[in-house]
């Protein structure tokens, strides 16, 4: 049960244990728990991989920062969101746009949440939009996610709390608690007759 083993090495890594973060990273990594379906094939979540990799290689473990070095050499979206971590903005841009222009669907995510946050450039939420458009169509769950999230907000669309309900739907599909949340939380709201948040 990978999905129950990553609940539990989550609340272990949240608690500070190194290898708890190390054996997420290895779910992630072999595709036994986030991965998606990317032209017709199954691919793991390389950035959620990489976020456990890194909190396990900071509290010292050794093997996550072998890890880390080993998929930075053979993986180029591994290499351009490493790059993005150290604060190197301008090559990971331009890296994961080359990416995402190859129909990579995560580095198209990736490429859009740089952009909405003015990673290496200026914020444009705006110019997120068809980065994140182009990863949900194609199946990247997150991208639904991040459209729901601007739909909600009014950010670089029109303020639709429809639209945000119907792209955190979409996310919730694919198992994300922040999707259910942002679904709960949506639900509540209307539910009480409040203005949504």
């Amino acid at each position: 049960d990978p999905e129950g083993a990553a609940y539990w090495y989550e609340r272990a890594a949240g608690q500070g244990h190194a290898g708890a973060a190390g054996r997420l990273g290895d779910l992630y990594a072999s595709g036994a728990v986030g991965a998606f379906q990317s032209l017709g094939k199954s691919a793991p979540l390389i950035g959620e991989a990489l976020r456990w990799y890194r909190l396990a290689a900071a509290k010292g473990d050794e093997e996550a920062r072998n890890t880390l070095d080993g998929l930075r050499a053979r993986s180029p979206l591994a290499a351009a969101l490493l790059a993005r971590a150290a604060g190197d903005h301008a090559a990971a841009r331009a890296a994961l746009e080359t990416l995402a222009r190859r129909n990579d669907l995560e580095a198209m995510y990736w490429r859009g949440t740089m952009q909405e946050n003015g990673e290496g450039g200026p914020a444009d939420p705006a110019g997120a939009v068809p980065w994140y458009e182009k990863s949900y169509q194609y199946g990247f769950g997150p991208a639904a996610l991040a459209l729901g999230r601007l739909s909600e907000a009014g950010k670089g669309v029109p303020r639709s709390i429809d639209q945000a309900y119907r792209m955190y739907g979409a996310a919730n599909r694919t198992r994300s608690g922040e999707a259910l949340a942002a679904l709960q939380r949506l639900d509540l709201t209307r539910e009480l007759g409040a203005p949504p948040p």
